[in-house]
C-alpha cells in the first residue's frame, strides 16, 4: 500500500494556491505550540513564542477565528503565547475543550493515580535521573531529552508505563513520552469540535509532531494542513522548513484574506 503523497511546500505555487482557495470563507485557523509557534527549547519551560510570530498571530485574530491546540497545559500555554486566541485547548484536545469537562474531569483523576504509581517521579530518575516527569493536570509527560543514555531511557520506559493503571494511551513526540488518559481526546477531534463551534467553513492547522498527525489524517476537503518541518510520511498536505516560517505563512494568510475582502467591498460598491 502506498503512502501519503509528499507535501508540497507551503510558498511553491502548490502552496500559494491552496492558501487562495481559503479566501472568501469563514475561517478557523489553529496551531499547535511548541515546535510550530514557537522552537522547541532545551527544558519546556524556557520555549516562549518569538515577538515576529506573536505579532503576527495578533494580526490574523482581526480577519479569522484562531486557535492553539497544545501538547501543554491550557494554563501554561496561554501563558507563553503573549497573545489572545479565541480558543486555547492545551494537553492534546481535551483541556479547555468545550464540551469536554466530564472527559477533563476523568482524565485529572487518572493522571494523579498515575503520580502516585510512579511516586511522583522518583521511579523514573531511579532509572536515568535526567528523566523529566511533566505534570499537566490532565495528562503526563516524560522528557529523556536531558538523559545521560537516551537510547536506554528510550528502550526502558515503555515497561514502566506498561505497569501503570489504567493503561495509558502513549504518544510520542520529539524527546518526549506524552501518557494520556483512556477518556482525553486527541487534536483531530479537537480540531472537529472548534470547526463546529466557530462555524467554520474551512480550516488551517499548523503543527510539527506526531501528535498532529490526528488532525492531519483527517483530510477533510476544506481544511489545510501544514507540518513544520518536511516528512514525506506524514499525511500533511504542505510543510514549511522551520518555525520561523510561520509568521510569514500567517502573513501569507492575512494578504489572501484581506484581498478576498477587498473584491467583496468592490462588488458590492461597483
Amino acid at each position: 500500500m502506498s503512502g501519503p503523497p509528499p507535501p508540497a511546500y507551503a510558498f511553491s505555487r502548490e502552496g500559494t494556491a491552496a492558501l487562495r482557495r481559503l479566501r472568501g470563507r469563514r475561517l478557523l485557523a489553529a496551531f499547535d505550540f511548541d515546535g510550530t509557534l514557537a522552537p522547541i527549547a532545551l527544558r519546556p519551560e524556557q520555549v516562549i513564542t518569538p515577538p515576529g510570530t506573536r505579532a503576527a498571530l495578533d494580526r490574523l485574530r482581526g480577519w479569522c477565528t484562531t486557535a492553539v491546540i497544545s501538547g501543554r497545559s491550557r494554563e501554561d500555554v496561554i501563558s507563553r503565547l503573549g497573545v489572545t486566541v479565541d480558543y486555547a485547548v492545551g494537553n492534546h484536545g481535551v483541556d479547555g475543550l468545550p464540551g469536554a469537562e466530564r472527559e477533563a474531569a476523568e482524565c485529572v483523576a487518572v493522571s494523579q493515580g498515575w503520580l502516585a504509581q510512579l511516586r511522583s517521579g522518583e521511579a523514573l530518575r531511579a532509572l536515568d535521573p535526567g528523566l523529566l516527569l511533566e505534570d499537566k493536570g490532565v495528562s503526563l509527560s516524560v522528557h529523556y531529552r536531558q538523559a545521560r543514555d537516551a537510547g536506554r531511557a528510550v528502550a526502558s520506559l515503555p515497561a514502566v508505563f506498561a505497569g501503570l493503571e489504567p493503561a495509558p494511551r502513549i504518544v510520542t513526540g520529539k524527546m518526549v513520552f506524552n501518557l494520556l488518559p483512556p477518556a482525553a481526546a486527541d487534536k483531530g477531534t479537537a480540531m472537529l469540535r472548534l470547526l463546529e463551534l466557530s462555524r467554520a467553513e474551512a480550516g488551517l492547522y499548523v503543527g510539527d509532531d506526531v501528535t498532529d498527525e490526528d488532525v492531519f489524517c483527517l483530510h477533510q476537503p476544506d481544511l489545510l494542513t501544514v507540518r513544520v518541518g518536511r516528512d514525506d510520511s506524514s499525511h500533511a498536505r504542505l510543510y514549511l522548513r522551520a518555525p520561523s516560517e510561520v509568521a510569514r505563512l500567517i502573513d501569507a494568510l492575512i494578504g489572501e484574506l484581506a484581498a478576498a475582502r477587498a473584491r467583496g467591498a468592490a462588488l458590492r460598491t461597483g
